[in-house]
Formats: C-alpha cells, structure tokens, sequence
C-alpha cells in the first residue's frame, strides 16, 4: 500500500507539475495566440500596405510614363520654340531691311516729288507759250488766209490786166497793120 501511495503521491506530483506546466503551456499558448493574432494583425495590415504600394508603384510608373511623355512633348516644343525663334529673328532681319528700303523709297519719292513740281512749273510755263504759239499761229493763219485771199485777186486782176494788154496789142497790131 505504501508503495502504491508513493506511486499515488509520485503520480500527484508529477500531475501537479504536469498541471503546473500545462498551465504554464496554456498562457504560452494564450500568449501565442496574442502575438500570431497580433502577428496575423501586422501580416494583414503588411498585406494591405504591400497592396497599396502596388497601387502607388502602378500610379508612380503610370506618373513616370506621363512624365516621360511630358519631356518628349516639352523638348519638341523647345525644337519648334527654337525654330520660330530662328524665324522670327529672319522676320526681324526682313522688316529692319524693308524699313531701310521704306526710307531709301521715301527719300527718292520726296526728290520725285520734288521733280514733280518743278516739271508742273516747266509744264505750265510750256501751256502758257504753248497758248501764246496757237495764237500766234492763228493770227497768222488769218494772215495766210488774208494773203492767199489777196493773191487770188491780185492773180485774178493779173489775168484781167494780161488779157487787157493782149487785146490792146492785137488792136494795136490790127491798127498798125
């Protein structure tokens, strides 16, 4: 009997330090679960903060896609930006020479029109001695007419006085002959 009491009490020992360690196990084992279901917590937000920097590495290639469009665009525009500027230097160049050719015109336009006024003042100076000719030749011409108009009387008195003097010389050669 005593044996099997010691084996009892061995065995009551040995359960209480089973207990006694179970029971340790058990607040191990609610302890791991704290920590997996705080670990499980971590994993989830993890998985939630891998999803969305996923997300945010999607959007930021997507941004360095449009960014790398946008500097293509940019340096296209510098290229064309420069091009006008080239033009627009070659426009300069073409007003500043067609300026100089505007004043080189307008000074031989102001020495034309100087030309112009003195060529109107000969030109009038022309009508006037043109219409003092036209008078003059009118004059004449009524001269001319006058004169021819004398002539042929004077002719025609010519031709009566000839005729006159051939028949007065045929009575004379009639009456001396």
């Amino acid at each position: 009997y005593l044996k099997l009491l010691q084996r009892l009490r061995g065995a009551q020992a040995s359960l209480a330090e089973q207990e006694s360690a179970l029971s340790e196990l058990r607040q191990l084992r609610a302890r791991d679960e704290t920590r997996m279901a705080a670990m499980q917590g971590h994993a989830d937000a993890l998985t939630e903060a891998s999803q969305a920097k996923d997300g945010l590495q999607a959007q930021l290639r997507e941004c360095a896609s449009d960014l790398q469009d946008k500097v293509r665009t940019l340096e296209r525009m510098e290229i064309a930006l420069s091009s006008q500027a080239e033009a627009v230097a070659d426009l300069h160049k073409e007003l500043d020479q067609a300026r100089r050719a505007l004043e080189e015109a307008k000074a031989r336009s102001g020495g034309l029109f100087t030309e112009l006024e003195s060529c109107r003042a000969a030109m009038g100076a022309e009508r006037a001695a043109s219409a003092l000719l036209r008078s003059n030749l009118e004059e004449q011409m009524r001269w001319i007419e006058s004169l021819e108009t004398s002539s042929r009387l004077q002719r025609r008195k010519i031709s009566e006085l000839w005729g006159q003097l051939q028949a007065q010389q045929r009575l004379e050669g009639v009456a001396a002959g």
